[in-house]
């Protein structure tokens, strides 16, 4: 940081410069031999496919360190503002990533933006979150609180902050709850932006990321675009199966469950996820993404509107404060990222919320959401999930089949022969 001299906005904003131009393909933001630190002019040389791919990632690191050294020096009274726009960075150079980097690669920058994540959260979120979360025991019940002696109690201690309200004249007192107000206005923009952010990054690592069977046979771009016949139209949303993560919640469940037998090796069938997506639900539950949260946006029917969601390229660094939101309502988590997290939940029984999925409504209303409607047929992520969560509510813990349309009802039967079929 030493090699910049300026205040702080003034480096957040060359940091998002260079994020946003960063290439895997070619240098354009070099690396001195003898410095750690990017430099932010362009260059010239030309490298081989492997050492720009090396050379991105080291500098996608570099500058995901720096970025978050910078943020803490940022003095302002509204950080989700500079919080927003170096999350849309992040985002979109990260999905740019996953088309040249191999697994291995993209997992180790995952890691780092959740460290990003969790060292931009305030102190008073940090503390409220081991103070309310919940611990689970091992058969799944919520942990009891830790027993505390009744010997030698006193009188709590008044709070000062409340006196000295008290002490203060009428326009005093309004002041500071105005104040504490934004306050607390401005913590929730900024867990909800946080949230929202790893909800995508999610949804980016279990679509985009590639397979270990894609690395060292050829580049992962070779690898992504699949062959088209002459005179036919390439599919932008076409991926081969060296592409996604199956995260194996099917195949696992239905082992565990004896719905799988004979002799087929457990270890070919039920692999178990990469210890980056341990990371992942653990901070989703440290950002208090709430399970029911996920069960709302997962179970609500599909709108009559097209529903797709793009990662658009992020604007200009230097327009910082435009199109941030004003509202938490305004941010809202990734639909695939949601129904995602869902899935690991149920399956890690590491919630304490209702899990009796039930065939009818709710497993009908996610195949026609993100199977009929979506492209999740194509993504063997969210096909892994949707069939797993039918086999939960199949099995003895799950609610069991429900209650199907009403098969005289003309919508309720072909709603019916649409989740048969699919």
């Amino acid at each position: 940081m030493a090699a910049y001299k300026g205040n702080a906005r003034e480096v957040y904003l060359k940091l998002l410069g260079a994020l946003s131009s960063l290439s895997f393909t070619s240098t354009t933001t070099p690396l001195a031999e003898d410095s750690d630190e990017p430099s932010l002019e362009s260059s010239s040389p030309c490298h081989t496919p492997a050492e720009a791919r090396t050379n991105g990632h080291r500098k996608f690191r570099i500058l995901i360190m720096l970025l978050t050294t910078i943020h803490s020096r940022i003095a302002t009274a509204f950080p989700s503002r500079f919080l927003s726009q170096s999350l849309t960075t992040l985002l979109t150079t990260f999905t740019r990533s996953t088309e040249e980097l191999y697994k291995e690669d993209v997992e180790d920058i995952v890691s780092r933006l959740l460290a990003f994540v969790d060292a931009v959260q305030s102190e008073s979120t940090k503390k409220k979150r081991r103070m309310t979360q919940p611990r689970l025991c091992p058969d799944g019940r919520p942990a009891l609180p830790p027993r505390a002696s009744t010997a030698g109690s006193q009188l709590s201690t008044p709070d000062v902050s409340k006196l000295d309200i008290a002490d203060e004249n009428e326009e005093g007192k309004q002041a500071r709850l105005e104040q504490q107000e934004e306050a607390k206005v401005e913590e929730e923009m900024q867990i909800r932006l946080l949230q929202s952010f790893v909800s995508h990054v999610v949804e980016v690592y279990v679509l985009r990321c590639p397979s270990e069977y894609a690395n060292k046979t050829a580049s992962p771009q070779s690898a992504r675009t699949p062959g088209v016949k002459h005179g036919e139209q390439p599919s932008s949303m076409q991926l081969p199966p060296s592409y996604g993560i199956n995260l194996h919640l099917a195949s696992r469940f239905l082992r565990s469950n004896k719905f799988l037998t004979g002799g087929v090796i457990e270890s070919e069938i039920s692999p178990s996820p990469s210890p980056v997506w341990k990371e992942i639900l653990d901070i989703a539950y440290q950002l208090s993404v709430t399970t029911k949260e996920l069960q709302e946006l997962c179970y609500s029917p599909a709108s009559d509107a097209i529903d797709v969601e793009e990662l658009e390229e992020p604007k200009s660094p230097y327009e910082l404060l435009s199109a941030v939101p004003k509202f938490v309502d305004d941010i809202p988590l990734s639909r695939v990222g949601s129904l995602l997290l869902l899935a690991s939940r149920i399956f890690e029984k590491e919630s304490i919320v209702d899990r009796k999925i039930k065939i009818f409504p709710e497993h009908r209303t996610i195949v026609h959401k993100y199977l009929t409607r979506g492209n999740g047929t194509s993504d063997i992520g969210v096909l892994d999930a949707v069939l797993f969560l039918g086999a939960w509510a199949l099995s003895a813990e799950g609610g069991g089949f429900g209650e199907p349309p009403d098969g005289h009802a003309s919508d309720g039967e072909e709603g019916w022969l649409i989740y048969l079929q699919v």
